[in-house]
């Protein structure tokens, strides 16, 4: 008689019908009659992800993307050849409509609008897949939203078209080609240049960390010839993958980084050996249009975290349900039961912080919003990144311990989860670099009173008096520590208190936010 094997595999099948929790959330903050249509699209991509995405992430993390610099006949292509999973993955979400859906004639003609709700909504479904697509998927919107706001009427014209399209093998998805070498987070140390030949811009130089290397087109700072150094010289160019005559753009690939986590999207090194390149508005202002895209992406880095802490809990929780030990499931025993509890808990705060910060977007989006919903999310965008990145690394330690040694090996998924939180704390800046820039929002707008003014009449609306007196005594208690920081009492102008900070307004937002919508 066989034993039996006592090691239970979470198969999912829907994570949008699977969690009440934010059935409940996104029905709060949608009107009522766009609920009652939205709930097609998350309903179909919970089942989306969870049928036919999640079961191809592992192969994909295990068949790394490979790097293919020549031809047979020794021509440079410099092409990046992808896992079949991973390009599954990327045809059915693209064709969703992730991107293109709110550029759908038929979704315009209902009259229906993709704003900032429901698109991070089905990202939050989409990116409990564990997939890292969500990345490339960012940097198309990204790429696409800088077009909107800073481009030209031509580059609108000829690349928005391309960029949502929702058929796969016609589309453009995006990229951000960022840092150098000597810089990193120091981008005005930035030394790619551009130079205007023949009336066209050609972009020369070295950057060091740029993801999804195999993108149409990338989003490129480089600094045109006699402009001042520093980031106030950097301009903003479009660049395309390939020319319109079919030929590669002269884009060498150095090399493919070999990664921690997100391994089944390409990161390279590349140099720019005169590559054409479209520039996107003022030259002047490239780094200042770079900023709207990093902000973006750091809204998707939250999404992304929050979906990976759903992710490691129900991994966590069906494992501890049917893993049986000394006679009975370890989902039974306190201290499992207390970690379960505590990773739920966790995921639903966090969410209900993301998604409160998603609702101020969404309002000003529509045109409803006003300067106090600019400065709550101005405030709020560097926090939720800083702290459920770090938030999305404990949950994937937390699963980990609950699977024990099992969760150590990478046919599990909760591995993974936990190598690609790691890098999620390091994308769009650090902790140090995302409570900086805390500090520089607090010091140089009224954002801060703004948030209490806010935080005040969500304790007034609260319908138990006993919670009501502990916000306001931890708001007060914030606050303190608010007037500390400006006042530079750590004695460093608040650079080193900052950190800090940052996480106890998190730790306070999201629980009063949580508490908001029981």
């Amino acid at each position: 008689m066989a034993q039996e094997r006592n090691i239970p595999l979470y198969q999912p099948r829907d994570f949008f019908e699977e969690e009440p929790f934010f059935q409940n959330l996104m029905r709060r903050y949608l009107p009522e009659a766009e609920y009652a249509w939205a709930q097609e699209y998350l309903s179909g991509m919970g089942r989306l992800s969870a049928r036919e995405f999640s079961p191809r992430v592992l192969p994909s993390d295990r068949r790394r993307p490979q790097h293919i610099p020549y031809d047979p006949a020794g021509k440079r292509i410099d092409k990046i050849e992808y896992d079949e999973s991973y390009l599954a993955i990327a045809r059915q979400a693209y064709e969703f409509g992730i991107i293109g859906l709110g550029h759908s004639p038929e979704f315009a003609k209902q009259g229906r609008a993709y704003t900032a709700l429901l698109k991070f909504g089905v990202g939050y479904l989409f990116s409990q897949a564990g997939s890292v697509l969500y990345c490339p998927i960012c940097m198309t919107d990204g790429t696409l939203q800088v077009l909107k706001r800073h481009g030209s009427k031509e580059l609108q014209d000829k690349w928005i078209p391309r960029l949502t399209r929702m058929d796969y093998e016609a589309m453009y998805d995006g990229a951000m080609y960022l840092t150098e070498v000597q810089g990193g987070s120091d981008v005005g140390a930035n030394s790619c240049r551009a130079r205007l030949e023949g009336g066209e811009w050609r972009l020369y130089g070295e950057k060091w960390f740029c993801s999804n290397i195999g993108s149409r087109t990338a989003l490129v700072l480089a600094r045109p010839e006699g402009a001042p150094e520093g980031t106030r010289g950097l301009g903003l160019f479009l660049l395309p993958r390939d020319l319109e005559d079919g030929e590669r753009n002269r884009i060498r690939v150095d090399r493919v980084k070999n990664k921690l986590g997100t391994c089944e999207m390409a990161t390279a090194e590349i140099t720019l050996e005169g590559a054409l390149a479209y520039p996107v508005g003022d030259l002047a202002k490239g780094f200042s249009y770079m900023t709207d895209m990093l902000n973006l992406s750091r809204i998707y880095n939250a999404v992304w975290s929050i979906g990976l802490m759903r992710r490691a809990f129900l991994e966590a929780r069906h494992y501890a349900r049917g893993r049986m030990a000394f006679g009975k499931p370890i989902a039974e025993y306190p201290l499992v039961a207390r970690t379960l509890r505590l990773m739920e808990s966790d995921t639903q705060q966090a969410t209900a912080l993301v998604f409160e910060t998603l609702h101020f977007m969404d309002r000003l989006e529509r045109g409803q919003g006003g300067p106090k919903d600019e400065a709550m999310l101005r405030l709020l965008t560097p926090v939720i990144k800083l702290f459920t990145a770090e938030k999305a690394i404990e949950a994937g330690h937390r699963a980990i311990e609950i699977f024990g040694g099992n969760g150590c090996v990478e046919d599990f998924p909760v591995a993974k989860l936990l190598r690609d939180a790691q890098i999620l704390a390091i994308w769009e800046g650090t902790a140090n670099v995302l409570s900086l820039d805390l500090l520089r929002v607090l010091k140089k707008s009224g954002a801060g009173e703004v948030f209490f003014e806010d935080a005040a009449q969500k304790i007034a609306a609260l319908q138990d008096p006993r919670r009501q007196e502990h916000f306001r005594r931890e708001s007060k208690q914030l606050r303190d520590k608010i007037r500390a920081l400006l006042a530079g009492e750590d004695g460093y102008s608040g650079e080193l208190a900052c950190r800090e900070v940052a996480w106890d307004l998190a730790l306070f937002a999201q629980e009063l936010y949580r508490a908001a919508l029981d």
